[in-house]
């Protein structure tokens, strides 16, 4: 009989749902409660005593530690199962029962990872997989992969955590162990999502979903739709993250499963925030808070923690958040969860940010940068870069602002899912390799066992090998020299289709030049004319008023002549305003950095708005169309946000970097869906797309509804 208790899916559970012990026993699998150990709280205290008083048999030992333990897991008692499955495992060595060894090792592996300790839980894992590799057990090995990939998870290796999830999914796969897939679908999502891959990890969890919907497994149902919902609101997806989080919690409130109704309480309060509503999310969070203080979850306290402090932050309520961080941080150092650490830390040196500690920021990321570069955790990598650059360049330190400026840049584009498919690919040759040679030594050893009865056909059989041989030499060299051919007309033609694409982007380049340099002379025509023949005529036209000012007017008369004049400065001045918009004279007299300063101050005085310009390394840098068209994409993208951000500090920074323009424009603001916009764009945004093109640049935006928006172009000069 195998003893296989309702710990198979405990560090899928709970490490990936945050289950509780007491929800974890009222949802096990069909046919295995009835393995849980007899062993009632009335005689518990009997059995053990007789376990250490009786001179046993190594059988009845070994049932009786292995019941004991089981006892203790069903209770919750997670210490004291530990100790009667390693003496399980201890008299299971000694009858060498591979099969019962294997089981009492996985079940306390397990048990190690519900302690949170990844590493003594990885080192029985591996001993468990020997066992099930000699027993040829795939199942339990598809098992094995699920803790090894979760304790890597903890660990922080991600690769390898995202290695060994989809090793499990492809022998629960084979085996069509269909009702099992769900769970792993699931951790593969939520490492995808802890490395910063939103986008894969919600089609992993939406494949969990559609698997537990297909077996009406409710609880799962309630998991993934959970988690579904966590990973929409990272990928910016808020509406629909919402109604998956409510479809849930309906679910939940007719189950006693009181951790998860704490964490969909928290996905909700996270969408909140992410759409500004931060009454509602933190009441939420509240909520959640509640639950888990029921069930004392630390980790996920520790969560809801920093949730509170990032609303607060964004409150301006600094003491507030950093009494929920110190929480968080302790919480964290606890559990020994490096990650939550970072991210806690991270939130503490935006603090300092914001309060004028920038040296102290300073030496709070450099600290946390180190681990998260070794476990390479995208996400709080990119959160590091960013914040580094704004406490430099609050110290003015503007190359070194830059310098992790673009190391963020660069973070966003992250290789993690190529990287990760490499691995997993070569490893997936490895293994094929490796069962391609045991199975040509089988065959081998077969082939000499039929030569041993059939030592008159060798002859026949030698001489038909070498002819096949022969035959596929020949076939494949002459497909060798036909493939060779393809590839190279395919090369010609690919070659020849670049230079075509080249010549047409020339032609491009060229069209849009002439129309972008004709509407930079057309505007200093009109800005000519506008100001020496109109304005030079309202000019005339006031003198002759003042002359007739200067006679004598009657009382009635007066009040139309003052009207007059107040209508003729009123139309001096918005000729003057006009001209100087079509074409700036500050930039041909004194540059492009005093005329974006003039614009900046001049769109302050005008609009509610702070606007910080920051300049690097541009001295000499710029012809008078490139001047002139970077002032035009700036003072249109400033006229955007004035009109429809609704923001109140906005941030210009044009830098010099490798002879590489970057240009970046951020703001505070409510932000715009990318989608509506790439099927419906204005015509500022064409206008800037234009003048880009003309630069020979890239264009790239990043804004999501609620949220800050950044505009990033590059072009070289």
């Amino acid at each position: 009989m195998r003893y296989f208790c309702d710990i198979r899916y405990l560090a899928v559970f709970l490490l990936s749902t945050g289950c509780s012990w007491g929800q974890l026993s009222s949802h096990t699998h069909h046919g295995e409660e009835a393995l849980i150990s007899p062993l009632s709280a009335a005689n518990i205290q009997d059995s053990v005593a007789y376990y250490h008083g009786s001179r046993l048999s190594l059988q009845r030992a070994f049932d009786l530690s292995y019941s004991i333990a089981n006892y203790f897991v069903h209770q919750g008692m997670i210490d004291s199962a530990l100790i009667f499955y390693e003496e399980s495992i201890l008299w299971a060595t000694q009858r060498e029962d591979r099969p019962r060894l294997a089981d009492a090792i996985r079940i306390k592996a397990n048990l190690l990872m519900a302690k949170n300790r990844p590493i003594d839980a990885l080192e029985y894992f591996v001993r468990a997989e020997k066992l099930y590799r000699i027993l040829e057990d795939q199942s339990m090995i598809g098992h094995i992969y699920l803790g090894k990939s979760n304790s890597y998870r903890e660990l922080g290796n991600l690769d390898s955590a995202g290695f060994y999830a989809q090793k499990a999914i492809e022998i629960k796969k084979q085996l069509e162990e269909h009702p099992e897939l769900t769970g792993a679908y699931t951790l593969l999502a939520l490492i995808q999502s802890n490395a910063g891959n939103y986008e894969a990890a919600f089609k992993n969890g939406y494949k969990a979903l559609e698997n537990a919907e297909k077996f009406k497994d409710t609880f799962q149902i309630i998991h993934t739709s959970k988690n579904l919902s966590r990973y929409l609101t990272q990928y910016g997806s808020l509406q629909r993250a919402e109604k998956l989080a409510k479809q849930a919690l309906l679910l939940a409130e007719h189950t006693n499963l009181v951790t998860t109704k704490g964490q969909i309480y928290e996905a909700l309060g996270r969408i909140k925030a992410a759409q500004g509503e931060r009454v509602d999310a933190l009441n939420y969070f509240e909520a959640a808070l509640k639950l888990y203080q029921i069930r004392d979850k630390k980790a996920l306290i520790a969560n809801i923690n920093l949730a509170m402090a990032k609303v607060k932050i964004q409150e301006g309520q600094y003491e507030v958040a950093m009494s929920y961080l110190q929480t968080t941080l302790k919480l964290n150092e606890t559990a020994k969860y490096a990650v939550g650490e970072i991210d806690a830390k991270n939130a503490m040196a935006e603090i300092f940010i914001k309060t004028g500690q920038s040296q102290k920021a300073i030496r709070l990321l450099k600290a946390t940068n180190e681990f998260a570069s070794q476990s390479r955790l995208s996400p709080q990598l990119q959160e590091i870069y960013y914040l580094l650059s704004k406490a430099y360049a609050a110290q003015q330190n503007d190359q070194l602002a830059f310098e992790y400026y673009d190391r963020y840049s660069l973070l966003k584009d992250s290789l993690f899912n190529l990287r990760q498919t490499r691995i997993i690919r070569e490893m997936e040759a490895k293994y094929e390799s490796e069962k391609k040679e045991k199975d040509i030594l089988l065959l081998n050893a077969e082939a000499k066992q039929r030569g041993a009865k059939f030592q008159q056909q060798q002859f026949l059989i030698y001489i038909l090998i070498f002819a096949v041989l022969s035959l596929i030499g020949f076939a494949f060299f002459f497909y060798w020299g036909w493939s060779k051919n393809q590839i190279i007309a395919a090369q010609n033609e690919e070659l020849q289709q670049q230079k075509i694409n080249v010549l047409q982007r020339e032609q491009e380049l060229v069209v849009l030049q002439a129309m972008v340099e004709g509407q930079v002379l057309e505007r200093k025509r009109m800005a000519a004319e506008l100001q020496d023949g109109l304005g030079d005529l309202l000019s005339g036209t006031k003198l002759q008023f003042d002359q007739i000012g200067k006679g004598a007017l009657s009382s009635k008369h007066k009040p139309a002549y003052e009207k007059g004049q107040q209508l003729l400065d009123i139309a001096c001045q918005e000729v003057r305003k006009i001209s100087y918009n079509m074409m700036p004279g500050a930039i041909s007299r004194f540059g492009l950095v005093p005329a974006l300063t003039d614009a900046c101050k001049a769109l302050e005085k005008s609009q509610n708005l702070s606007v910080i310009l920051q300049t690097i390394n541009l001295d000499g840098t710029f012809t008078e169309h490139q001047a002139i068209n970077i002032y035009r994409i700036i003072q249109e993208l400033l006229n955007n946000i004035a009109k429809h951000a609704d923001a109140t500090d906005v941030i210009v920074q044009l830098a010099k970097h490798d002879s590489v323009i970057h240009l970046t424009v951020e703001d505070n603001g409510k932000g715009f869906s990318s989608e509506k916009l790439a099927t419906k764009e204005g015509l500022g945004i064409r206008s800037i797309r234009t003048r880009v093109d003309y630069l020979n640049g890239t264009l790239e935006f990043n804004s999501i509804p609620g949220r800050a928006t950044t505009f990033y172009i590059t072009f070289p000069v």
